[in-house]
């Protein structure tokens, strides 16, 4: 397995570079294999994941975990996090304000997860959460103008209909004190409060439970800068605390 992979040379290749991109990884191994299918390039890169010899961090686009820049022999540098907004989202977003100018809005979708974790998930869900009070009268605005909105759904709304839809919209109560940033004019929230609220929010968010879930979260600590006052004072918020710090030490994971 190891030689198919051939690790060694991968991390030889691409242990200077941030980021490359599904195209050069074929090439890379077609250097070995002239005539490699498809089908079996994808069970390479499943492997590869499985192994976390890389990881996704865009639609296409690869980092080595755990990489070291040769020139240097340091640490990947750790980025801020800045997701990418979808047109469609952007559209949502700024259709809503100008519904609801007064009104506190953050949005995000579940793609942005997928560059985290090892299976990923095609379907889109997004998320518009709204000051406690007003979630109904933004659940029937948008029931009148979009479909598969949905408010407070059951688990197994979000089984039958939610998660089984190529997109869906819910609407979600926006917690007060939530890390929150600005994306060009559209609020979102911040990682640190993507992470809690999907611990959290065991029922909502079951398809990134489990092993998902470690995988979201050692991939996040990674790649990204992330507060830990805002991560634990957010966790206090949501009174989950003292559980994220046992769940933290069940994993093994060193957040220091």
């Amino acid at each position: 397995m190891a030689d198919r992979l051939r690790i060694k040379q991968l991390i030889e290749k691409f242990n200077n570079v941030e980021s490359f991109s599904r195209k050069e990884l074929k090439e890379f191994y077609e250097k070995y294999n002239s005539e490699l299918k498809e089908t079996t390039f994808r069970w390479m890169i499943y492997d590869l994941k499985k192994q976390k010899i890389i990881v996704s961090i865009d639609r296409g686009v690869y980092s080595l975990v755990n990489q070291t820049y040769s020139n240097s022999n340091t640490t990947l540098e750790k980025k801020k996090y800045k997701p990418s907004v979808s047109k469609n989202l952007e559209k949502l977003y700024k259709e809503l304000k100008k519904q609801f100018p007064f009104l506190d809005i953050c949005v995000w979708e579940t793609s942005w997860l997928n560059e985290f974790m090892l299976h990923q998930l095609g379907r889109v869900l997004s998320i518009i959460e709204v000051e406690k009070g007003f979630e109904e009268t933004v659940f029937n605005y948008l029931r009148e103008n979009y479909s598969n909105v949905f408010i407070r759904p059951t688990r197994q709304e979000l089984e039958w209909y939610i998660y089984s839809s190529n997109s869906s919209i819910v609407v979600k109560n926006l917690i007060t004190q939530s890390p929150l940033s600005n994306n060009s004019d559209i609020v979102i929230p911040k990682l640190e409060k993507i992470l809690i609220d999907i611990f959290v929010e065991k029922d909502f968010f079951y398809p990134y439970q489990g092993q998902e879930l470690i995988n979201i979260y050692n991939n996040a600590f990674h790649y990204y800068q992330i507060s830990l006052k805002s991560l634990f004072r957010y966790a206090g918020r949501r009174k989950c605390k003292e559980l994220l710090e046992e769940y933290l030490q069940k994993i093994h994971f060193n957040i220091t």
